[in-house]
């Protein structure tokens, strides 16, 4: 949040630029991007080596910060009718703000971080780090919809739950209760894994073998360049494969075909890559720098 406050949109971009450069180079093709800039936004649309979602992401866990970030949602929706609204987490967009986006979202899509922090939830009976946090820089305010609440649950009652095409991002600290929660309630949802990520801001995951048996179906993600080396999918099945709990197949399956039907992307649209002098296997595509465009 400290280095965010530093850059300027025009920094933003090149930056983004670079990643969306280097991750195309390794086979990367298709996104969901998740911003709270309505700028930044708007570079995405013509963005060299952008396709996929664009999500407008709504902050704000007290007024006026979640007031002024449904009015910035109302214009999103109004001038970019290609561009989704979503939640960032359960701590992090208020009641209202998940109320608005049950009510605007399109096309039956949401994404929100979901279980990423050992914190979570504690939040709902007012202790704990993420409470901390929140009243130390003025963004706590008290929510009876929330309080002594079941985190899935008031996520659940308030619709947030009930999307057709739901990513929920991370799950790193769900337990078996959550995940039969899930299991039983929401087998149609997706669970994206961004392992790099929570390695680096230090959120460590003991639910493996919860989430090699459920029937949610595993994406691959990267959550963003400011808490992962990069946004190259190759690279980030890589460093999953490393940790030896999943295997290459499941792991190109969830990088392709598996993301391909749950997106709804066209055999058409996706484009070809050409990694010269491997074998098919993780270990020899990892070593290519630039993968060749065939098609797309």
């Amino acid at each position: 949040m400290r280095l965010r406050q530093e850059l300027n949109l025009k920094t933003m971009i090149k930056a983004a630029s670079d990643e969306l450069e280097y991750a195309f180079s390794r086979g990367t093709f298709f996104y969901n991007d998740i911003c709270n800039n309505i700028r930044f936004l708007d570079f995405l649309r013509s963005a060299k080596h952008f396709k996929g979602n664009r999500f407008y992401e709504m902050l704000g866990f007290s007024a006026p910060r979640d007031e002024e970030s449904i009015e910035e949602a109302k214009k999103v929706l109004a001038t970019d009718r290609h561009a989704f609204i979503s939640p960032h987490s359960y701590y992090g967009s208020s009641p209202e703000i998940l109320s608005f986006v049950r009510e605007f979202a399109r096309l039956t899509t949401l994404t929100i971080h979901l279980l990423e922090n050992s914190d979570e939830e504690n939040l709902a009976f007012e202790k704990g780090d993420i409470f901390e946090f929140l009243k130390e820089i003025n963004a706590y305010e008290e929510h009876e919809t929330l309080l002594n609440k079941d985190i899935l649950e008031y996520l659940y009652n308030l619709g947030i739950l009930s999307f057709k095409k739901l990513f929920l991002t991370h799950l790193v600290h769900a337990n078996k209760k959550h995940m039969d929660f899930l299991n039983n309630r929401l087998p149609h949802a997706a669970w994206v894994l961004c392992m790099r990520s929570n390695d680096f801001i230090g959120e460590k995951r003991e639910n493996w073998g919860l989430m090699q048996k459920t029937p949610l179906r595993l994406l691959i993600g990267t959550d963003s360049a400011a808490s992962s080396p990069d946004v190259s999918i190759l690279d980030e099945i890589y460093a999953i494969y490393k940790k030896g709990h999943f295997s290459e197949k499941q792991l190109f399956r969830a990088a392709t075909f598996s993301a391909y039907e749950y997106l709804e992307i066209p055999v058409s649209r996706v484009p070809y890559f050409f990694y010269p002098d491997v074998s098919p296997s993780i270990e020899s595509l990892i070593s290519v720098k630039n993968a060749k465009i065939l098609r797309g």
